[in-house]
């Protein structure tokens, strides 16, 4: 499978996922689980707040990087519907 149609196939996948209404509650209550901790740790506790920070962190990025790739396959869309059209202008 070529890069464009994984990259389709991967956008497809990431959006089943980023749609699906537990997800996005199971990921809410992550990040709303994080914070609270944090708000509710002590101001003397250095490592727990870098900890808890980290964690937010790496939440957001693996959020991110199903959001990248549905970008990527929607750019991999446009790449095979321009394709297509010099395709079929040649074919005139």
């Amino acid at each position: 499978m070529d890069t464009t149609k994984t990259d389709i196939a991967r956008a497809g996948r990431a959006q089943e996922i980023l749609d699906n209404p537990e997800f996005k509650a199971a990921c809410d209550d992550i990040e709303q689980g994080i914070v609270d901790r944090w708000k509710a740790s002590s101001i003397n506790d250095k490592e727990g707040q870098i900890y808890l920070k980290l964690m937010l962190k790496i939440h957001g990025d693996f959020i991110g990087t199903l959001k990248r790739r549905l970008d990527n396959g929607k750019m991999a869309d446009i790449k095979v519907e321009r394709q297509n059209k010099i395709a079929g202008i040649f074919q005139r």
